[in-house]
């Protein structure tokens, strides 16, 4: 939606989720066309992402959705296409430590931050996109200028510009384009850091259980051939020592009744009776 007038009013929507925030727009046109079509009503919607919101935050989450409406207003007040309104209230979403995108976001397995952003023009269908980057502070605002560079048309020897970029090309890119770079490590809060460390170690300690799983389940394995191995040589007719060499028993709260079973047989075999 392109906003070419002058934005008479502004109203903001209640809303039940305290991550959603709305802001209906009232753009104010000639007369004469007032006329004919009436008012143009436009709306901005912001909303703090998909997943878990703690309660505890949902003041924050609703100051930070508001405050990207009202980015949003003001550059449609100034006479800004509808992205770039776009792009500054996800920029103001970027930049809250409370939000999972930019600034606070989760950490990959690395302890690194890696975003993704993309916009869409409605007119022209035309988009920009990133994913992993890692280095930019706003994310979107990579993502608004591939699509305007898109919309200049073919580069250099008629090439197709680029519509969505990642990792470290997306870096490369946005850097030579003019958007500045920032230590990835200032990207992250004491929030998001605490939350990796947290999950960082349930992860380690499924990994680690599923590896005792693995361990257990083999040498189950290996007593069940020991047990069959014992059940073979142990006829009446072999010597006892070579049996007592292959008597094994294994296990952790079932070992009690193994060692008990492992003694029976035993005494089986010195009377010459199976058991």
């Amino acid at each position: 939606m392109i906003m070419e007038k002058g934005i008479s009013s502004v109203e903001v929507l209640p809303s039940k989720s305290s991550q959603v925030t709305a802001v209906k727009v009232v753009v104010k046109e000639p007369e004469a066309k007032q006329t004919q079509r009436g008012k143009r009503v436009g709306f901005v919607l912001v909303h703090a992402g998909a997943g878990y919101h703690s309660e505890s935050k949902a003041k924050e989450y609703k100051h930070v959705c508001k405050r990207a409406c009202q980015k949003a207003i003001e550059k449609l007040q100034a006479g800004a296409l509808a992205t770039d309104a776009v792009t500054a209230a996800l920029i103001e979403l970027e930049d809250s430590p409370f939000t999972n995108a930019g600034l606070g976001s989760n950490l990959n397995l690395l302890g690194e931050i890696e975003c993704d952003a993309s916009i869409m023009d409605g007119k022209s269908l035309n988009f920009g996109a990133v994913g992993a980057l890692s280095g930019i502070k706003n994310p979107v605002s990579v993502a608004n200028r591939l699509l305007c560079e898109g919309q200049k048309g073919k580069l250099s020897a008629g090439r197709i510009p680029p519509c969505f970029l990642v990792g470290e090309g997306a870096y490369r890119w946005a850097v030579d384009h003019g958007i500045p770079a920032c230590p990835p490590g200032i990207m992250a809060t004491r929030f998001s850091l605490a939350a990796f460390k947290r999950n960082k170690r349930k992860l380690e300690l499924a990994e680690k259980v599923e590896t005792d799983l693995i361990q257990l389940k083999k040498r189950r394995q290996s007593n069940e051939k020991v047990s069959s191995c014992f059940e073979f040589l142990c006829h009446p007719k072999l010597t006892l020592s070579l049996c007592v060499s292959v008597i094994s028993a294994a296990g952790c709260g079932e070992s009690k009744v193994e060692r008990m079973l492992t003694k029976v047989e035993l005494n089986g075999i010195k009377t010459n009776r199976t058991v």
